[in-house]
């Protein structure tokens, strides 16, 4: 019987710990937009239609919380607790708590076992003391750590992408078939969780190239073993997330907009911007945001390193890591997250333990304790300034957010049914004039097929307190026109309060491009007055967002006029 790696037990149980913490300080409202997005459509296809008709991501990870969440019904059903289907969904619009937890729970697990294939991959391709110093890295990541709060794709695909890796490092050694069509089919369950899963292809391709003992073309090519992998890779894909092949024109609109925007200038605001050439932003911007400036030193010097070494396991490591940024670069992106390269991290984690590992053999020629003390001691100062990040996440992750109190204080202060603009963000229940409107706008526009609107429109006696939103768009959302920041007509309409969150600064920093949206703040604040301002400290997300997070409300006040 093998040994339990009690180093290892800890690693993963700390980066329970840690994405765990605070877990339900924002619910039942997400502080995170996209995570709201995520779980709704999850739980929409339980109504029975599995094409969640949005593409912007992939769908796998939507039906593993659709299956999650169904197990939840059925052992409410068994228990009494949810009679009917219809139960069930008003439990979800009236507080969707358990939903969330459920959902950030699985999360976890996925991050779980992205610190434990972290380990067997460094394990396979190097050594065990490798392998723990990779999983410690990984544990203590401010990036995952981040992410591993909320129920999005990003620790998913780690997930995902990590197991397929671990199978393209078996592929070096010269495996059978089999190892090759699992590799190719994981690689598809990758990137039906998340498109950049897809590049791990090239990386199979290395794989298979290093494990020949001839190079010559016809060994490379002539081969079973490549369209066995590549049947694996399209299986997996389409098992993940079917309707991108069975509603392909859907699935192509989508996609060519995802592209379009990543590698333009419509998406976004300028604090998520590529501002320099993009080498130089990775590694001056990226990844010391996402790693702190001492990881991203050691990470470049480990990089260097594995050029001069470039064993087998760097040339598919490196290869991995060069070939998806030079696609970045090449590419022109013009925005660029920790998240959109996530899957590369335990890759560059696992050469810098290879680095200081080797380091200490130099220092040490002996494997004895002194080494093992000296690795231990580098490892620990290595992740002081990580955890100091960690920390100051984890404090500020478990304050009460202030879009929730900023709900509670207008239920509390302003009539029900008033006519209310706003920024989406703030969780606002929107009567039957509003959703109604909204409906209309969306089928107009053609920006999407309401479902979720009209199951809104069936459940809206659930709330107590509605209010007659108008929805101020954001820039990437491409469904807003002059008609959405006309602050005449909506004072005409009978609009009397106004909501706006920081979004506010960040149109502030590009005046030109965001002319309308200024023009009708400054209408509100030139007409209306301030009634009630919301701040907290400024809470460590995405790259380049450093001023304190607000939420002002004004109020149309004709003396004012």
């Amino acid at each position: 019987m093998k040994k339990i790696n009690i180093f290892l037990v800890l690693l993963i149980i700390c980066s329970i710990l840690m994405g765990a913490w605070g877990m339900t300080s924002d619910l039942p409202y997400s502080r995170a937009a996209v995570e709201i997005a995520v779980i709704g459509m999850s739980v929409k296809m339980g109504t029975g239609d599995l094409n969640p008709h949005i593409f912007y991501y992939p769908h796998l990870f939507l039906y593993i919380l659709l299956f999650f969440f169904g197990l939840f019904f059925i052992a409410g059903k068994v228990i009494g607790i949810f009679p009917t289907v219809g139960d069930f969904q008003n439990l979800f619009f009236v507080n969707a708590t358990a939903f969330y937890i459920i959902a950030r729970c699985v999360t976890l697990f996925f991050m779980a076992g992205s610190v434990f294939l972290t380990y067997l991959i460094a394990k396979k391709a190097f050594n065990k003391k490798i392998a723990m110093i990779s999983a410690a890295f990984m544990t203590f990541n401010i990036t995952n750590v981040q992410l591993s709060h909320f129920a999005l794709p990003d620790i998913p695909v780690l997930f995902f992408s990590l197991l397929a890796f671990y199978f393209i490092v078996r592929i070096m050694d010269g495996v059978d078939w089999k190892i090759y069509f699992l590799g190719g089919f994981l690689i598809g369950l990758a990137t039906a969780t998340k498109y950049q899963g897809l590049f791990l292809v090239l990386s199979l391709f290395i794989a298979h190239f290093l494990s020949l003992k001839r190079k010559s073309i016809k060994d490379i090519v002539i081969t079973r073993k490549l369209p066995l992998a590549g049947i694996g890779v399209f299986m997996g894909f389409f098992l993940g997330t079917p309707f991108c092949i069975l509603d392909y024109r859907n699935f192509v609109t989508y996609f060519t907009r995802v592209t379009g925007s990543v590698n333009s200038l419509s998406y976004g605001f300028a604090s998520y911007r590529v501002n320099s050439m993009l080498p130089v932003y990775i590694i001056k911007d990226l990844l010391p945001f996402a790693m702190g400036i001492l990881m991203s030193v050691l990470c470049i010097i480990a990089i260097l390193y594995a050029l001069k070494k470039h064993v087998k396991a760097d040339i598919v490591i490196l290869g991995t890591i060069i070939l998806f940024l030079t696609y970045v670069i090449f590419s022109s992106w013009s925005y660029l997250k920790p998240r959109h390269i996530i899957h590369l991290f335990p890759l560059l984690f696992i050469l810098i333990a290879r680095l200081l590992y080797d380091t200490s053999t130099m220092l040490f020629k002996r494997e004895n304790m002194a080494r093992s003390i000296f690795l231990g001691a580098v490892t620990f100062l290595v992740l002081i300034p990580s955890v100091g990040h960690i920390y100051a996440y984890e404090k500020g992750i478990t304050r009460r957010p202030i879009h929730i109190e900023a709900k509670t204080w207008i239920e509390t202060n302003i009539p029900a049914g008033s006519k209310i603009a706003m920024h989406d963000g703030i969780p606002v229940n929107p009567n039957k004039k509003s959703i109604a409107r909204k409906l209309k706008e969306v089928q107009d526009k053609k920006i999407g097929q309401g479902t979720k609107l009209e199951v809104m429109l069936t459940n809206r006696h659930l709330f107590p307190v509605v209010y007659d939103i108008y929805e101020l768009p954001y820039p990437w959302r491409y469904d807003f026109d002059e008609s959405d920041f006309d602050f005449e007509r909506h004072i005409n309409e009978g609009v009397r309060y106004f909501v706006f969150t920081e979004e506010l600064s960040h149109y502030a920093k590009e005046p030109q491009k965001h002319k309308l949206q200024l023009k009708y703040y400054d209408s509100v604040k030139n007409s209306c007055a301030l009634i009630k301002r919301f701040d907290s400290e400024y809470l460590r997300s995405e790259l380049g967002v450093t001023e304190p997070s607000y939420i002002v409300i004004y109020e149309y006040k004709k003396e004012k006029m």
